[in-house]
């Protein structure tokens, strides 16, 4: 027990020590050309996206959930997949908060790349492995699932080693490789959504992009290209906090009717938290036919 406080303790004076600022990183043509080819080799052969793309779907998951805390939501929890695929869930409001929340997934692990670049050309490597890692084990207390488990717990492993073991020049290259490796996984990821739209269509209920259209009114592909500030236009246009109007079925929380016609006079539907995926635009929820 005595071994294994003293253990935590030395890792923590490590992270802490991470804090304290070191020579930047000024990599030589070549030394960059390397660089850039392992960030490639991770993120682009097949073989090697099978494994850090968990990481990139980590962080897009993360950052879902960041941005959930921002206004105010609360995160219940994260699920990941060993295909790729995630989901973040939270409590909230609708409008501007899911908006927001869901905005903020494709774009995180190419911001994330780039603050590790800056910092360790800014001589603030260790700094941001530290808050790396102590963020990727404070994530470990929202996943909800057993894959979830596995790949959380690694990408916290791995975290915790390279604040063990690298030394000051090593953090640097590693931050910076890692942080060119997420912008390019950042890209692909854009790409696979762009294919979702356009060719496999069949998974379409489960990109974030046809997601962020429903809630805000703004096309799918476009989402991405606007700017925060355009969703928020959206967003507060088509629903506002207070009531979160889904195109196909009653507002969150209520108990709607179905037309007369349909139903009888007045009998109830069961509470829909939009956007419902078993009502129709006609208002007829699937779960009464």
């Amino acid at each position: 027990m005595d071994e294994a406080l003293g253990v935590a303790a030395e890792w923590w004076s490590r992270v802490l020590a991470g804090f304290d600022r070191v020579p930047a990183v000024e990599p030589e043509p070549g030394v960059l050309l390397m660089i850039a080819a392992a960030a490639a080799l991770l993120s682009v052969p097949r073989a090697t996206w099978r494994w850090f793309g968990l990481f990139v779907t980590f962080v897009h998951e993360l950052g879902h959930a960041f941005a959930a805390l921002m206004t105010g939501q609360v995160v219940k929890g994260i699920r990941l997949r060993f295909d790729h695929s995630g989901d973040m869930r939270s409590l909230g409001g609708g409008g501007f908060p899911a908006a927001w929340a869901g905005f903020w997934g494709y774009p995180v692990p190419a911001v994330v790349g780039a603050v590790l670049v800056l910092a360790a050309l800014g001589g603030w490597s260790g700094a941001a492995l530290s808050v790396s890692a102590l963020v990727l084990l404070a994530a470990l207390l929202f996943i909800r699932n057993g894959q979830g488990i596995v790949i959380a717990f690694g990408c916290a492993s791995v975290s915790v080693l390279l604040v063990w073991f690298a030394a000051p020049p090593v953090a640097g290259y590693v931050a910076m490789c890692t942080g060119i490796a997420l912008m390019v996984g950042a890209v692909r990821d854009w790409f696979n959504v762009l294919g979702v739209h356009t060719r496999r269509r069949r998974n379409l209920e489960s990109s974030d992009a046809y997601i962020l259209s429903r809630r805000t009114g703004v096309p799918a592909v476009q989402g991405w290209r606007d700017s925060p500030s355009s969703l928020l236009l959206h967003s507060r246009r088509r629903c506002s906090p207070r009531w979160a109007p889904s195109p196909s079925g009653p507002r969150p929380g209520e108990r709607g009717r179905l037309p007369a016609a349909r139903a009888g006079a007045g009998r109830p539907l069961p509470a829909c938290r939009w956007p419902c995926r078993k009502c129709r635009r006609d208002r007829r929820c699937r779960s009464r036919e």
